[in-house]
């Protein structure tokens, strides 16, 4: 590693940690934790599958086939949405995932744009595999 890259990253950890003076950290923290709440509780409302910890910025979201993963990650790519498809063999054949991956520089405008583009594109693909019972209640962002 460079100097200048550790230097760099001990810089971000002061940020982060508040030992700059600033509150920067602590706020980026926190609408980074709204962020994911807001848009994991929305795409579970939609009817996917999210694996992955829910305090993780990197959101999984289970399409289970090659086909139908390549097919999602190319439609959400069209939609400026940015997204990885993630396949065989870096998973087990039949777990296919996009990861979508969330920051606090994120606005909820993004996230619902994000969030409409995805619920548009599973319905043309058909992969809201998920069981659990669907809320139509309003997400607090």
């Amino acid at each position: 590693m460079s100097p200048a890259i550790a230097a760099h990253i001990v810089d971000v950890l002061k940020v982060l940690m508040g030992k700059d003076g600033t509150n920067l950290g602590h706020t980026r923290m926190s609408t980074l934790a709204r962020n994911l709440k807001y848009f994991r509780r929305r795409l579970h409302q939609i009817g996917v599958i999210v694996k992955g910890s829910e305090d993780s910025p990197i959101v999984p979201i289970m399409c289970y086939f090659h086909s139908k993963t390549t097919a999602m990650v190319r439609l959400l790519l069209e939609k400026n949405i940015a997204c990885t498809g993630v396949m065989y063999p870096v998973t087990s054949f039949l777990e296919c995932r996009i990861r979508i991956c969330l920051s606090p520089g994120n606005t909820r405008e993004q996230l619902d744009y994000a969030l409409k583009i995805i619920s548009e594109v599973v319905d043309h693909i058909g992969i809201k595999y998920s069981r659990l019972p669907h809320s139509n209640e309003p997400v607090e962002y």
